[in-house]
C-alpha cells in the first residue's frame, strides 16, 4: 500500500472510531499462574501500564493467581477492559487473602460522567469463613466488595464468579450518590451470565451491606441471566440483599435472574426513578421478598413486574441466623413490602402475571404476602398458592390500591 493511501486508511480508521485496543497480558509482568506466589505487585504493574492508554485490555492466563491486597484501578477516564484466556474449560482466577477490596476499579466524579470498564471470564474468590460470633466483621459498619466500580459511565460485566466473600458482591456507585448532578450518574451498566456463591455480610442494627449485587446512580442498566445463592449450611448466615437498585437510579432491566437462597430478600428499590422492568426471575429463600420504598415526589416513571417466581422455598428451618429488615413487626415480612410517598395518584407500580407460593416445609412467620402502603400500586393476574391448608395469608391493602383478576387459593384473603 502506498504511504499516502495508508494515511487516509488510518484517517478513516481513526474518524469511525476504529483506535487500536492496547493488549497487556499480565504474565509479561511477572504474574505466574499456579505457583502458590504471591501476583499483587505484578498485576498492579500491568494495570499501572494499561491505564495510560485510552483504550487497553489486560489478560490472565487460566490459572490460579494470588494477592494480599487490592487491587486498584485508579482515577481514569479512559476504557479498560480485564478478560483471561480459557483453556479447556478453565479461566483465571484470582484468590484474595486480604479483608480490602480485590478489585476496585475508580473513575472522575464528573457532570457529565466519563470512562468504561469492562469485566469477563474471570473468576475472583475471597476467604470469608462462617458466621459465629468470633467473626471478625459481622456487625461493624465498616464493609468491602470483591468488585467496586465508581464514578465511571459504562460498565459491561460478563461471565464473573464470585465466591466465598465478606461484605458486598459486586458494587456499583458514585463516590457522593446523594448529591449529585443526573449526568454524573453512570450512563449504561450491563451484569450479565454472573454466579454469585457464598456472597454475605450481616450488620442488621444499621442494614447497610451484604448484597450480591448492588447498583447506585445508574441511568440505564440491564442484570441478566445472574445466578446468585448464599448456602446458609454453609455459612451460617444471611446475605442482605440478592439486587439492590437504589438512589436515583432508573430504567434498569433485571431478567431472568435466579436467587435462590440465603439473603434477607431477593431484591430491594428504594429512592430510584423507576422506569424498571422486572422479570422472569426467581427469588427464593425468605419471607420477605421484594422491599420496594419510594418517593413520587420526583418525577418517576412506571415500574413493572411481571412473570416472577417469589416463594420462601430454601429458608431453612434448621438454621439459626438473624433477619434484619422488618423484623419483629409481624406483617412487614411479606413477600413484597411496598411503602410510597407522594402526591400521584397514577398506578406507578405494577405487578402483573407473577406467582407467589408460600412453601410450609421451609420459614414463613408472617400472616401476610403482600403489604401495601401505597395507593399508587396495582396487582393484575397474579396467582397466589401455599402448601398448607392450615393457615391462612392476607393482601393487607392498606393504600387502597387497584386490585383485579388475582387467582387466591381458598386460604388467601384481601384486606
Amino acid at each position: 500500500m502506498k504511504k499516502g493511501i495508508l494515511i487516509l486508511a488510518l484517517s478513516f480508521c481513526g474518524i469511525l472510531g476504529f483506535a487500536s485496543v492496547k493488549v497487556f497480558h499480565v504474565r509479561d509482568f511477572g504474574a505466574v499462574y499456579n505457583d502458590n506466589k504471591d501476583d499483587t505487585e505484578a498485576i498492579q504493574k500491568c494495570i499501572n501500564e494499561a491505564v495510560k492508554y485510552s483504550d487497553s485490555k489486560i489478560i490472565f492466563g487460566s490459572g490460579v493467581y494470588n494477592v494480599n491486597k487490592q487491587l486498584a484501578i485508579d482515577y481514569t477516564n479512559k476504557s479498560l477492559e480485564i478478560s483471561s484466556e480459557m483453556i479447556n474449560g478453565k479461566i483465571a482466577e484470582i484468590h484474595s487473602t486480604s479483608q480490602e477490596h480485590i478489585i476496585h476499579a475508580r473513575g472522575f466524579f464528573t457532570n457529565p460522567s466519563t470512562g468504561t470498564f469492562k469485566l469477563n471470564q474471570i473468576k475472583i474468590i475471597g476467604n470469608n469463613i462462617p458466621y459465629s460470633s468470633k467473626h471478625p466483621n459481622i456487625n461493624k459498619k465498616e464493609w468491602k466488595a470483591a468488585l467496586i466500580i465508581t464514578d465511571m459511565s459504562n460498565v459491561y460485566i460478563d461471565n464473573v464468579q464470585i465466591e466465598n466473600f465478606y461484605g458486598q458482591g459486586i458494587h456499583i456507585t458514585t463516590t457522593d450518590p446523594l448529591n449529585l448532578p443526573l449526568n454524573s450518574r453512570f450512563k449504561f451498566v450491563e451484569i450479565t451470565n454472573c454466579k454469585l456463591i457464598d456472597v454475605w455480610g450481616s450488620n442488621p442494627k444499621f442494614d447497610d451491606y451484604g448484597d450480591a449485587i448492588y447498583l447506585a446512580n445508574v441511568a440505564n442498566g440491564i442484570v441478566k441471566n445472574n445466578y446468585i445463592e448464599n448456602k446458609l449450611l454453609r455459612t451460617n448466615q444471611l446475605g442482605r440483599c440478592g439486587i439492590v437498585l437504589e438512589f436515583f437510579s432508573e430504567n434498569i432491566q433485571v431478567l431472568n435472574n435466579q436467587i435462590v437462597e440465603g439473603y434477607d430478600r431477593p431484591l430491594h428499590i428504594e429512592n430510584t426513578y423507576g422506569g424498571h422492568s422486572v422479570k422472569n426471575n426467581i427469588f427464593k429463600g425468605s419471607d420477605l421478598g421484594i422491599v420496594i420504598v419510594e418517593n413520587f415526589e420526583k418525577p418517576y416513571k412506571p415500574t413493572i413486574f411481571s412473570k416472577n417466581n417469589i416463594s420462601n422455598v430454601n429458608l431453612l428451618k434448621n438454621v439459626k441466623f438473624t433477619k434484619s429488615y422488618g423484623e419483629g413487626s409481624y406483617g412487614d415480612r411479606s413477600f413484597v413490602f411496598i411503602i410510597t410517598t407522594g402526591k400521584s395518584k397514577e398506578n406507578l407500580i405494577i405487578f402483573q402475571d407473577n406467582e407467589f407460593i408460600v412453601d410450609d416445609n421451609y420459614i414463613y412467620n408472617s400472616n401476610s404476602v403482600f403489604n401495601i402502603r401505597s395507593k399508587n400500586v396495582e396487582l393484575l393476574g397474579n396467582t397466589f398458592k401455599s402448601t398448607s391448608i392450615n393457615k391462612n395469608y392476607s393482601i393487607f391493602n392498606y393504600g387502597k390500591s387497584k386490585l383485579s383478576n388475582n387467582k387466591l387459593q381458598n386460604n388467601f384473603d384481601i384486606r
